[in-house]
């Protein structure tokens, strides 16, 4: 069973076969996928097809259980808990990336074994975790750094845990009452609500003595007006880090950055290897808090309708959705 796109804004449930195993690959029976908001939506909403072809199997994340390895399959064994980027399909269907779907076919290259003590479900999130670890490692943010972090999504939410666990003062902006909660109870020290409170305000009065502005300014809600906010609230030398993902092209004051003399960064999914690694450690030890972020857990039945709901204005009330393949 898997859910496939059949066009923009549409989608369905559909049973598929399951491929052979070629060599150096493994079947995955799949315990839960994650849905990403960002990526995933822009793409079966047609704002992003440069690598999607309908009908696909949507989803880049997952977590299951291995049932079978082919010959010469070292590294994981049948038994295993792993973390799968995604599972191949057979046309008709494409894959994009393919990680919805109750059985995953995939190589062995990106599986990532999950921490003793680690939950299934923790594990599915870490991945967008990494992402914002990512960005925080690109920025190098440290302990004497004001980090603000526009938008608490899962991204956000893994980058403004990460400059935190740096002991950096985080500050975070977000209109939504759910997650600003979130983000105070886990991830900043100071939570802004932008449609009532002057962010500017908020990050002047967590600045040290003589300082003008934020050291890092992390933009992770893909919402492109908010470019120019993250830049007015850098100081001089500072970096502005675009987590998020932009629909066609974007613009900001040149001059605005330029008088800052800003170093800019562009992160691209979840970093060099040892990045989801180090994010499934960070889980493990209790630094990442990701469980708090599960806003929905749908089975099988539900997953279209869920799908359905992430592909319209519904979006805004889901953080992280987990589609368990096991119901």
């Amino acid at each position: 069973m898997a859910l496939v796109v059949t066009g923009i804004d549409a989608v369905e449930l559909r049973e598929l076969p399951v491929p052979e195993l070629d060599p150096g690959e493994v079947r995955i029976r799949a315990l839960f996928s994650l849905l990403s908001i960002g990526t995933e939506m822009s793409i079966a909403n047609g704002h992003r097809m440069e690598n999607a072809k309908f009908p696909y199997v949507p989803g880049y994340q997952g977590v299951g259980r291995v049932e079978e390895v082919s010959d010469g399959v070292k590294s994981v064994s049948v038994g295993d808990i792993v973390i799968y980027l995604g599972g191949r399909t057979q046309l008709p269907v494409n894959g994009v990336w393919g990680a919805h779907q109750g059985m995953i076919v995939c190589g062995t290259d990106g599986l990532i074994h999950i921490p003793k003590g680690l939950t299934p479900e923790q594990g599915a999130l870490a991945p967008l975790f990494a992402v914002g670890l990512h960005g925080v490692n690109l920025a190098q943010v440290n302990p004497s750094d004001v980090v603000v972090v526009l938008g608490h999504g899962l991204i956000g939410a893994g980058a403004a845990q990460a400059a935190r666990a740096r002991g950096a003062t985080v500050v975070v902006s977000e209109p939504d009452a759910a997650r600003r909660k979130l983000a105070s109870q886990h991830a900043a020290h100071v939570v802004v609500d932008p449609t009532k409170e002057s962010l500017a305000d908020a990050v002047k009065a967590v600045l040290p003595p003589g300082a003008r502005g934020a050291d890092v300014v992390i933009e992770s809600s893909g919402h492109a007006p908010l470019i120019e906010t993250g830049i007015e609230l850098c100081r001089f030398g500072a970096r502005l880090v675009l987590q998020g993902w932009y629909s066609g092209n974007i613009s900001f004051s040149y001059m605005a950055a330029h008088r800052r003399q800003l170093s800019m960064h562009f992160p691209t999914g979840w970093g060099p290897a040892g990045t989801k690694e180090a994010a499934l450690r960070l889980a493990n030890e209790g630094i990442f808090q990701t469980l708090p972020y599960i806003s929905h857990r749908v089975g099988i039945s539900g997953a279209v309708e869920a799908y359905r709901m992430a592909m319209g204005p519904g979006r805004n009330a889901i953080l992280g959705l987990l589609f368990d393949w096991s119901s």
